[in-house]
C-alpha cells in the first residue's frame, strides 16, 4: 500500500514557555514505572514504546535545562529525527534495488525559539548539550566554500542551510532559529548520525522559511542530499529515505534510486511489524574513515563496478529475448548467463574499449560515484561480477524478506539477513570466474540465497553476528554502509532480544551498555505537537 502522502513534514503547535516542556518531559520521567507517557510522545513511539519515550523525555528534559540557561524562558518547538536500521536491501539504492528499514529509537532533537529576522541576524544559531561540540552560527546566505571551510557539525547545519536556499529557492528569512541539540544517535555507528541532524536542522528551516504546506518529500530528500554532497559525502538517498518516510510499528520497503527520483514516493510501501519481535542493534565501535582519501575510492569500486555492469547486461537480456527492465524476471540462470558477459574485473580504459556503446553512462557512473571522478581510477581494476551478482541477489533478499515478514516467517528473514552478510564478508573475492558461475547453476536454492561478493564487512562485525545468532537471533547482518559500524540481529520476542543484549555485553567487554539496544520501529523524522502541554 502506498502511503507516501503521509511524508510530508508538518508544522505542529508549540508550546509557550520552554518550562513547561520541561515539566511535562520531567513528569513522565520522575515516575518511570507509573507515570502516564506524554501525550506529545506516544504517536512517535507507538503503544509498546514505553521505554523509548521515557528515553525521549529524558534528552528533552536535558535540552530544555541547557535551553533556558542559554536562551531564557522562551516559547519553543521541537522537531527530531531518528536514526535508521536497514535490514535488508544493503548496496543497493545506487542501482535502484529496494530497501527495507525501520527507524529505531536514537534520535536528534532540536528544541528551539524563532524570532523575527533583522539585519545582519544570522539565520540560525544552535548549541549542544554535549560540551565537546561548539556553538553553531549560521548567516543567511552561505557559500559552498563556507561549508568546506566549516568545521566539525557546523559543516553539516551550514550545508543544510546552503543547500536549502539553493533548491528550494529562499531569498530571504522570514525568522531566525535559536536552539539546542541533544542526541544519543552514535556518530560513526552506521547509523546515520549525520542525516539525522540534517533533517533536524532541515525541518526547523521549513519553520523559520514560513513554506505554507511544508515540502514535497522528493524535494526533502534532494535538499538532504545535497546537504550532504556540500559537506564531501557522496551519500546515496536510503538514510535520508527511511527517515522521511518511516513510521511507527511499520517496515518501510521502498526503492531510492537518486536516477529515479521523482518515482521514489509510488514505490513506497509499509508492512505491518510482527507484535512480539524485536531487533538487537550493536556498535561494533569499528572507528570507519568511509569518505577519508583512498578509503573512499576503494570503498565505492563494487558499487560502481555494478553500476557499470547492470546496463550492459540489461542491453544484452533484450538481445536474449529477456526484459531489459526487470532483473528479476531474468531468473537465476539468466542472471548467472549475463554475468559472463562481463570481465571479472577491468580498468576504465579496458571497460570504455570493450563497451563502447556505454561510454556515455560509464563516465557518468564515475561522476556520481567516486570521489575525484575519473583522475582517482587511474589504471584501477574495478570489479564487476562480485558486486554486481551481490546486488541482483541482494534485490531478491529484499523482496523475498518483506514477504517473509508480510507472512510471519521470521526464519525466512533470518536466512536472508545471514546470506546478505556472507556476501559482505571482508575476504570474499570480488573477482569471480566462469567456473564459480557455472558452479552456482546448480548449487543454490535460489538467486536470493546466494551471496555474491561485495566486501563491506570486518572480522569484528562476523563476531558480532555469530554471538547473536548462537543467542537466538533468526539471522544477523551488518547494517548501513559497513566495514565498521553496526549489526543488527533479528528476534522472535523483546525478552529474547534483551537477553541477547546482556550476552554480547559479557561476551565483549570493551563495549558499554549504551552499545547495545533493543529496538522496534519508530515514526521518523517530524514535529512534535505540544499542544496538549498546559499549566
Amino acid at each position: 500500500m502506498n502511503e507516501a502522502k503521509d511524508s510530508k513534514p508538518s508544522s505542529e503547535q508549540g508550546v509557550d514557555r520552554v518550562s513547561k516542556l520541561r515539566a511535562a518531559a520531567s513528569a513522565a520521567t520522575s515516575e518511570k514505572e507509573t507515570a502516564r507517557l506524554p501525550e506529545f510522545l506516544a504517536p512517535v513511539y507507538g503503544p509498546e514504546g514505553r521505554e523509548s519515550a521515557l528515553r525521549a523525555a529524558d534528552l528533552l528534559v536535558r535540552a530544555c535545562d541547557r535551553f533556558l540557561a542559554d536562551f531564557g524562558d522562551q516559547p519553543v518547538k521541537v522537531v527530531r529525527c531518528p536514526a535508521r536500521v536497514n535490514l535488508r536491501g544493503m548496496h543497493i539504492d545506487n542501482n535502484g534495488g529496494y530497501t527495507n528499514t525501520i527507524c529505531v529509537d536514537k534520535e536528534v532533537f532540536l528544541v528551539f525559539t524563532m524570532d523575527p529576522m533583522e539585519t545582519d541576524s544570522p539565520v540560525m544559531q544552535l548549541h549542544n548539550t554535549d560540551d565537546g561540540f561548539n556553538s553553531v552560527v549560521v548567516s543567511p546566505g552561505p557559500s559552498e566554500e563556507h561549508v568546506k571551510t566549516a568545521e566539525g557539525w557546523a559543516k553539516y547545519v551550514t550545508g543544510t542551510v546552503c543547500a536549502m536556499e539553493q533548491l528550494a529557492k529562499i531569498n530571504s528569512w522570514p525568522s531566525a532559529i535559536r536552539g539546542v541539540i541533544v542526541s544519543d544517535c552514535p556518530r560513526g555507528a552506521g547509523l546515520s548520525s549525520s542525516h539525522a541532524l540534517v533533517l533536524c536542522v532541515l525541518n526547523a528551516l521549513l519553520e523559520a522559511a514560513d513554506i505554507e504546506g511544508g515540502l514535497d518529500p522528493v524535494l526533502e530528500l534532494q535538499i538532504s542530499q545535497r546537504a550532504e554532497h556540500l559537506t564531501g559525502i557522496k551519500s546515496g538517498l536510503t538514510d535520508q529515505g527511511a527517515m522521511i518516510f518511516g513510521n511507527c510499528d511499520k517496515l518501510l520497503h521502498a526503492r531510492f534510486y537518486d536516477l529515479k527520483m521523482q518515482e521514489i514516493p509510488s514505490t513506497v510501501q509499509f508492512c505491518s511489524w510482527p507484535s512480539t519481535c524485536s531487533v538487537v542493534v550493536v556498535n561494533s565501535c569499528v572507528e570507519r574513515h568511509l569518505a577519508q582519501g583512498s578509503n573512499a575510492v576503494a570503498y565505492a569500486l563494487p558499487r560502481l563496478g555494478c553500476a557499470i555492469a547492470l546496463p550492459v547486461m540489461r542491453s544484452e537480456a533484450q538481445t536474449q529475448g529477456l526484459a531489459g527492465d526487470d532483473e528479476a524476471s531474468w531468473g537465476l540462470e539468466g542472471t548467472l548467463r549475463l554475468l559472463k558477459l562481463l570481465p571479472a574485473a577491468a580498468t576504465l580504459d579496458e571497460l570504455l574499449s570493450k563497451f563502447p556503446q556505454h561510454s556515455d553512462h560509464i563516465h557518468a557512473s564515475v561522476q556520481r560515484l567516486i570521489p575525484g571522478g575519473i583522475q582517482s581510477l587511474d589504471g584501477v581494476a574495478i570489479p564487476l561480477r562480485g558486486s554486481t551478482l551481490f546486488t541482483l541477489a541482494e534485490c531478491a533478499r529484499a523482496r523475498d524478506f518483506l514477504v517473509g515478514l508480510q507472512g510471519g516467517n521470521l526464519v525466512l528473514c533470518g536466512q536472508l539477513m545471514d546470506v546478505g552478510h556472507e556476501g559482505d564478508a571482508p575476504d570474499v573475492n570480488l573477482h569471480i570466474s566462469d567456473e564459480d558461475l557455472d558452479a552456482l547453476t546448480t548449487a543454490c536454492a535460489g538467486l536470493s540465497h546466494i551471496p555474491g561478493a561485495f566486501q563491506a564487512g570486518h572480522t569484528r562485525l562476523d563476531e558480532l553476528c555469530a554471538t547473536l545468532r548462537a543467542s537466538g537471533a533468526k539471522g544477523a547482518s551488518l547494517t548501513g554502509a559497513g566495514r565498521g559500524g553496526c549489526v543488527v540481529g533479528l528476534f522472535e520476542s523483546g525478552e529474547a532480544a534483551r537477553a541477547a543484549s546482556q550476552r554480547v555485553l559479557e561476551q565483549f567487554e570493551d563495549l558499554k551498555e549504551q552499545d547495545v539496544f533493543v529496538a522496534r520501529p519508530i515514526k521518523g523524522r517530524g514535529a512534535l505537537d505540544l499542544s496538549s502541554i498546559v499549566g
